[in-house]
């Protein structure tokens, strides 16, 4: 409701966290030969279940460096067999919001077969006064969109392992069925804990972007003190994604330089796309400490003159 999809008991279920929710949605839609298509960059690991179910995986290049959709590419890839579209805002790596639901949702109507997985496990992690957004509280996209998100990134509870997800009846009637066969169900400590956690006081959920925010304004901030780097700044999640082709290094290499030299751990961002090259993720979910300490180790890091592990 507060996303402006309404929604009834029944069209909920809820899950062993966001990775279930997806794995089980990614098998019971696809058939070997169907087209599922992932944006790039985006989070690998989700597309294990769809590969495992003989799936096609298509990569939708995001662009740069505002990480958007391109509506135009999106259409021309999408074929008779192209079940599912993969859209997760605020994003992973990046942390930009999707903006132009609309354009998207207006692709996805041309095709009775598509529907839409929306990854939205970051929406109350959303900086600047901006809103997170879904696509399927636009018109007529409720019924094409699974949403699904987790108790892990908005209360803590990584390590509890519960998340839902918000389908059309008939889509949440067969995910129910796939629950009942696999897990039977979520332990009921499990559920009563993520249920006060939503009821209770929400002070707790606002404070805690509040200080995300101000981490990755110092992130940020510090990156772009780097002259090599350049690093913009993200609406939502907890990372950033800063461009290092000035380094003339490689993602990859840059990412094993840095940690070889001064002991700052980064992911490369070829591990999330091709279209992550030039770039690596870096989380400022962390002490101020450990941020000004590992701005300073890569502002001093002389990389080019260290060999590539």
């Amino acid at each position: 409701k507060q996303r402006g999809r309404p929604t009834t008991s029944d069209e909920v279920i809820v899950t062993a966290g966001a990775k279930q929710a997806l794995n089980m949605t990614l098998l019971s839609f696809l058939e070997d030969g169907d087209e599922v298509i992932f944006p790039n960059p985006g989070y690998p690991p989700d597309e294990v279940w769809a590969r495992y179910a003989g799936a096609k995986i298509m990569h939708t290049p995001l662009t740069k460096p505002n990480w958007q959709f391109d509506i135009e590419k999106l259409e021309h890839m999408i074929t008779p067999r192209t079940k599912l579209l993969i859209i997760n805002t605020p994003q992973r790596p990046n942390g930009h919001l999707v903006e132009n639901l609309e354009g998207i949702a207006e692709v996805c109507l041309k095709h009775k077969q598509l529907m839409v997985i929306s990854d939205e496990i970051f929406s109350h992690i959303v900086y600047d006064g901006k809103q997170h957004k879904t696509i399927s509280a636009l018109p007529d996209m409720a019924e094409r969109t699974i949403v699904i998100d987790t108790f892990s990134k908005t209360y803590a509870m990584t390590g509890w392992r519960i998340g839902w997800a918000a389908a059309p009846k008939p889509i949440i009637e067969k995910l129910s069925i796939f629950l009942q066969d696999s897990i039977t169900n979520i332990a009921a400590f499990i559920q009563k804990a993520a249920y006060a956690a939503m009821v209770g006081p929400q002070n707790w959920v606002e404070r805690k972007t509040q200080i995300l925010q101000k981490k990755r304004d110092k992130m940020v901030a510090g990156l772009n003190s780097v002259p090599s780097i350049r690093c913009d700044t993200p609406s939502g999640a907890f990372y950033a994604f800063p461009d290092i082709t000035g380094t003339g290094l490689t993602s990859q290499e840059f990412t094993d330089r840095l940690l070889k030299a001064v002991g700052v751990a980064v992911v490369a961002g070829t591990a999330f796309g091709s279209q992550g090259e030039g770039y690596v993720r870096v989380t400022y979910a962390t002490s101020d400490e450990d941020i000004n300490e590992g701005v300073k180790r890569i502002r001093k890091a002389n990389l080019n003159d260290i060999a590539t592990v």
